[in-house]
């Protein structure tokens, strides 16, 4: 029994709420279309960039995708924020 697996027809699966970093730039998930993704920007220029399925593989095999699951999600920032250091910093 073979139980060799490829990974050829994966894909990547991000949320709405994630935040996605490519070769150090920070995105957020704003369409997924049969040919690939397109991100916004996480910074104040929101630029669009598009990457297809096939840019996606080649970045993930070379680990230059990073995800932060749930990142823009409310709750989570909310969370980020009572523990955050910067906090302690600031109020002492």
């Amino acid at each position: 029994m073979d139980l060799s697996f490829t990974n050829t027809n994966a894909r990547f699966a991000f949320g709405t709420f994630d935040r996605v970093t490519i070769e150090g730039v920070g995105y957020r998930l704003h369409q997924e279309t049969e040919v690939g993704f397109v991100f916004g920007r996480d910074d104040e220029t929101q630029l669009a960039q598009q990457f297809s399925h096939e840019d996606m593989q080649r970045l993930g095999n070379a680990h230059a995708i990073r995800v932060e699951r749930g990142y823009f999600d409310p709750s989570f920032a909310a969370k980020r924020l009572t523990c955050s250091p910067e906090k302690s910093a600031i109020w002492g």
